[in-house]
């Protein structure tokens, strides 16, 4: 069964670079161009992982979080976040980091992006083998 991917992001180019690199270790990827799409996107596809900017229209990235993490099913989805915050990590991000079980900075590379998602697939031979 193909992993399935959710990427939450507002920007066009960003969201098919995420599927150029998946696609090639057969992940599914999903996207949602804000928070509240996201969390539809959540109920009705039940993705294996989330890729989430934290800056977007309507919700965003943290208001998402907020909302994922007050359901029970979905709640231990793991989150790779995607952000141009880089170097220093605000105090924001740095209370949130709890909540995700990765984050990277862009730009991030191709390769950089799968390796991330590939070490957090519940099971990594789906998506293209073991590292």
């Amino acid at each position: 069964m193909p992993v399935r991917i959710l990427a939450i992001d507002d920007d066009e180019l960003s969201q098919n670079l995420v599927k150029k690199a998946l696609a090639p270790i057969g992940c599914i990827v999903y996207p949602a161009y804000d928070g509240q799409e996201a969390l539809a996107v959540v109920q009705s596809r039940g993705p294996d992982l989330i890729l989430l900017d934290l800056n977007m229209p309507k919700l965003d990235g943290w208001g998402f979080l907020s909302k994922l993490h007050e359901d029970e099913n979905h709640k231990d989805i793991p989150i790779v976040v995607l952000t141009t915050r880089s170097g220093f990590l605000d105090k924001r991000v740095q209370a949130s980091l709890h909540r995700v079980a990765a984050y990277l900075t862009k730009p991030f590379t191709l390769k950089e992006l799968r390796e991330t998602v590939q070490r957090l697939l519940p099971n990594p031979e789906a998506a293209g083998g073991a590292r």
